[in-house]
């Protein structure tokens, strides 16, 4: 099924019911994210223009706390509008993974429906957001491991839904006829809803009916099917489709408001535990505030330490222990049972006093403190009680009769009362002192927890005051970037203007006191609307110069080029004089120009050449040139004339072709840029205004985006500067589209040497056109392809051209930064090394590579003599690979520099390379960093401590894992680049292929 977003006029009104129905839909799925915010669109078209809401959108759709920084809150300047759709756009494409061909956030501000539609499409399919995976693994794969679909999956999907009811939904186009799969899925996600056993399989229109009116009361879902359609099977696939998946958003929104609730009624319960344990809390505070209070009460009237009362208890029960023993003792000797019984109610009674001492030693805990002196005076009278209350023990136990014994043990009950007395009082004294140290513990505590309640309000406030101006941060930079840039762009092209128009030194001079005055007293957003103002009419300024120019060169009629040329009437070709002019192209019947011409082509807009496939009449050979003229017509319909042009050699058509192509394409190139508001860029302009003379070899438009009509003209500029040996197009934010574009124009020249593509935003789908552009090109030297979206399948047609080709002068192909994999990576250096290509740099940084691409690495290196650098950095090659290139490289005579940082290598790993360092006296450089492993000593110190060599750099780094970052599965990229499939169209049709071939 297409996943086309746009109508084509061939296919008519079904394509406008399509448009139609996307409008409604998607307004309904984006509203019911933005009603979140309290938020709506209305018109999809320009409701987005200022990228507030479309930013809303975003962040509430990706969740997880998703927010888009830099974001102007209030744009009132088209330039803040640009710059919100800008970050909006980034965002798409960096976090949700989704990648928008030819849509620019001019395109979304000027309202193109195809392009909004497009971008919203993109998303609404995108993993990232909508995650079906029903029946699918982790990455959407089915049980076979094979890709799934989004229909594939969205089907699978629907049929878990109703396979409870006893449906099966086996397509799109026939499922959904009896309208029992709708009423199934409805009433799966709220039961509420529809009432499933109402249907009837025999009634299907009824059934569609209540499905559709359902679905839009309950879930807001838009009626975007008819129930007729539907049931004769004739509704558009792809609005089955989109209503389904409408349908899924409502099942996971239902999910997800459970899943809300859920977590308010736990926050709920965790808001009321934390009230009652504050109230426990405050109740335990009141508590022992009344302890403290107690405590001062006893502190005042008895001063007892409750440590000191505690050791007595203890010395107390130690004494009655040893009593205990004692009695026992003597009740073992002949002692008369009258005195035994004695002793035993003595130690009795003892034993009772002994635990109402314990009491009393507990009620004791809460009285005061003691003074210190009378403290100290009671620790001497209960020491000397306890030398008396030895001493009588001793005597006791000299005593020879029981009467002796007893008068002893009436002596020692008098002497053990008043020490219980004294010990009493020793622990009052020590519970006061124990009492006062909670108190002091307690009171510090709570200081202490007063200061961090201070000290966290203190952090939240600078916290939130570091966060606003974070996000001021964020929005000045991305606004002063985007200045800046626009300076620089106007500063470099203030000069290219001078130099293109030829001007003077007697200019207006810049006055920076007068910008200084006329900025005084401006907020920041009146000084960027002041310089975004002046920026805008030295733009106007600027195209009002050239087109001065142009009228000054037409009103001169310069004859540019003149000559015979055989031009097509309506029924033969006749002879005529032809004269380009001032932007005007006549002939004549003689050469006279002094006479009326015979006719005028004007090539200020619309106009195209091409030349055609030479043909042969009779003995002469003619060779042809087609122009084709647009125009519109005084009623409004467009005209399109056509007009016929033949040479007699091949070099007098290519110099008209150059000639009449030059003056055709800068006209429209200029026209277009007016069109679109957008300033013309100086040096696709230059490139494409030289003419025949100029001799121009070189192009380089790099370090800046390119539009459409940009990449049109520079190819239409390759067509007839066929010469040129060097196009560098790096950090263009050129696409796919753009890329095979150009790729049109490179299969007509046969001198290229350099293409230089890198970092922009290519694919297999259109390297792999380039690739087969570069057949003739067999003085190709260097082609650099880094930093863009390359798989394995780019580089095993890139291996086969090689092998094809042998390119004898190839010295440098840059594939780093890409997504090759072993395999890939194998087949390129295997080419290499059967055509024997005078290689000096193997760059294959930042891909996928492993210890399995090590030994045809070893292969290029014994067959290839000239490779002096090779760069691995940023791949996933281990010890194993970096044992085995050490060793080989040990007797290698040519390899000066290596670079293996970023990979996984340990110090065994970095370790092997000791040897070779010793061995190889070319080497001369070996990178090490940032591998994650690198730790014991030992082996690092038998790398760093090689003779000849030294440590010139030494950085510590944050490793990337513990910052988040994590590296593209290559699985699911590879993938993608091998199943071909359809994106978001751009504006306007692909260029087709208007160069036909030449004899």
């Amino acid at each position: 099924m297409s996943d086309e977003v746009s109508a084509s006029p061939s296919r008519g009104g079904k394509e406008d019911k399509w448009v139609q129905v996307q409008i409604v839909g998607f307004t309904a799925w984006v509203n019911s994210y933005l009603q979140k915010r309290d938020q709506k669109i209305e018109n999809i078209e320009t409701d987005f223009q200022d990228g507030l809401r479309l930013v809303s959108f975003l962040e509430l759709a990706a969740g997880k706390g998703a927010h888009i920084k830099g974001i102007d809150k209030k744009p009132k300047a088209k330039i803040q509008k640009i710059q919100n759709l800008s970050l909006a756009l980034d965002f798409i494409q960096n976090v949700l993974e989704v990648r928008l061909l030819g849509i620019t956030s001019n395109s979304v501000y000027n309202g193109n429906l195809k392009h909004i539609l497009g971008t919203i499409f993109s998303i609404f399919r995108s993993p990232k957001i909508t995650q079906i995976g029903a029946g699918k693994g982790e990455d959407g794969e089915d049980v076979e491991g094979k890709k799934a679909s989004f229909e594939g999956q969205l089907l699978s999907w629907v049929n878990e839904r109703v396979a409870p009811y006893g449906v099966e939904v086996k397509d799109f186009r026939s499922g959904f006829q009896d309208g029992m799969a709708f009423g199934a899925i409805i009433n799966s996600i709220d039961n509420d809803a529809l009432d499933y056993n109402s249907l009837d399989k025999s009634n299907p229109e009824e059934n569609l009916t209540k499905a559709f009116q359902s679905a839009e009361s309950t879930f807001q879902v838009p009626q975007l099917l008819a129930a007729h359609e539907v049931m004769a099977g004739s509704a558009d696939e792809r609005s089955v489709v989109l209503y389904t998946s409408l349908l899924f958003h409502a099942w996971q929104a239902a999910g997800a408001k459970e899943a809300d609730e859920a977590a308010k009624n736990r926050l709920q319960n965790e808001k009321e535990e934390r009230i009652r344990m504050e109230e426990e809390l405050q109740a335990l505070r009141a508590q022992m505030e009344e302890i403290n209070r107690r405590d001062a009460a006893m502190k005042e009237e008895h001063g007892v330490s409750i440590h000191d009362a505690v050791e007595e208890l203890n010395r107390v029960k130690e004494a009655n222990r040893a009593l205990q023993l004692q009695l026992s003792q003597a009740a073992e000797s002949d002692e008369s049972a009258k005195t035994m019984d004695e002793l035993e109610r003595r130690l009795k009674e003892l034993m009772d006093m002994l635990a109402a001492s314990n009491a009393q030693a507990e009620e004791a805990r809460k009285r005061a403190l003691e003074k210190t002196a009378e403290e100290e005076a009671l620790r001497k009278k209960i020491e000397e009680l306890e030398a008396r209350i030895k001493e009588l023990m001793d005597q006791e136990k000299a005593a020879e009769t029981s009467q002796e014994k007893i008068d002893l043990v009436n002596q020692i009950t008098k002497e053990q009362e008043e020490l219980k007395r004294l010990q009493e009082e020793q622990k009052r004294l020590a519970l006061e002192r124990q009492l006062q140290a909670l108190k002091d513990a307690l009171a510090s505590e709570l200081e202490h927890s007063k200061a961090r309640e201070q000290e966290l309000a203190r952090l939240s406030q600078q916290n939130t005051l570091l966060q606003k101006n974070a996000d001021s941060h964020s929005k000045l930079t991305g606004t002063f970037d985007s200045l800046k840039q626009n300076l620089e762009e106007h500063l470099q092209e203030l000069y290219e203007w001078r130099n293109l128009e030829k001007l003077g030194e007697k200019q207006n001079v810049f006055d920076l006191k007068k910008v200084v005055q006329d900025i005084q007293g401006k907020d920041l957003n009146q000084q960027l609307a002041y310089f975004d103002q002046k920026l805008a009419d030295e733009n106007r300024c600027l195209l009002r110069l050239l087109s001065v120019k142009e009228g000054k060169e037409v009103m001169e009629e310069k004859v540019e080029r003149d000559g015979w040329l055989y031009v097509k009437g309506r029924k033969d070709w006749s002879k005529k004089w032809c004269m380009l002019s001032g932007r005007t192209l006549r002939y004549f019947a003689t050469d006279d120009t002094s006479q009326v011409a015979e006719a005028c082509v004007d090539l200020t807009s619309g106009c195209e050449v091409v030349r055609q496939k030479a043909v042969k009449e009779g003995k002469v050979k003619f060779w042809p040139l087609k122009l084709t003229l647009s125009g519109v017509g005084d009623d409004g319909e467009a005209i399109v004339r056509k007009l016929f042009l033949r040479a007699m050699s091949k070099a007098e058509r290519h110099s008209w072709f150059t000639s009449i192509s030059r003056n055709c394409t800068r006209n429209n190139y200029i026209a277009e840029s007016e069109k679109r508001g957008e300033r013309p860029d100086t040096r696709i302009l230059s490139f494409v205004s030289a003419g025949e003379a100029d001799s121009v070899v070189e192009l380089h438009v790099d370090d800046r985006p390119i539009v459409d009509s940009g990449i049109s003209s520079l190819r239409k500029g390759i067509l007839y500067h066929d010469n040129v040996h060097t196009i560098s197009l790096c950090n263009a934010s050129l696409g796919d589209d753009g890329a095979n574009t150009l790729a049109l124009a490179l299969e007509k020249i046969t001198g290229l040497r350099h293409l230089r593509v890198r970092n922009n935003k290519l694919t297999n789908a259109s390297v792999c056109t380039i690739i087969g552009t570069l057949k003739l090109q067999q003085g190709l030297r260097e082609l650099d392809l880094s930093h863009n979206r390359l798989t394995d399948d780019s580089v095993f047609a890139l291996a086969d051209l090689i092998r094809e080709q042998k390119f004898k002068n190839l010295s440098k192909v840059d594939l780093s930064g890409n997504i090759v994999s072993d395999k890939g990576a194998s087949a390129f250096i295997g080419a290499l090394a059967e055509v024997g290509a005078n290689f000096v740099d193997l760059d294959l940084a930042n891909n996928k590579l492993t210890d399995a691409v090590i030994p045809d690495v070893l292969r290029l290196l014994e067959n290839n003599s000239n490779v002096k650098n090779l760069n691995l950095q940023g791949n996933d090659i281990g010890d194993e690979g970096a044992t085995a290139l050490a060793e080989g490289l040990r007797e290698n005579l040519n390899v000066a520099k290596v670079d293996l940082s970023s990979n996984q290598l340990s110090s065994a790993g970095a370790g092997a390379w000791s040897t070779c360092m010793k061995t190889n006296k070319v080497l001369v450089s070996l990178n090490l960093s940032d591998n994650r492993d690198l730790s014991t000593a030992e082996n690092l110190a038998a790398v760093m401590n090689v003779e000849g060599f030294v440590l010139s750099d030494f950085v510590l780094s944050r490793r990337t894992a513990d910052l988040g970052v994590e590296r593209a599965d290559a699985d699911e990229v590879s993938d993608d680049a091998a199943t071909p499939r359809k994106e978001v169209a751009s504006e306007g049709s692909s260029p087709r292929k208007e160069e036909e071939e030449e004899e």
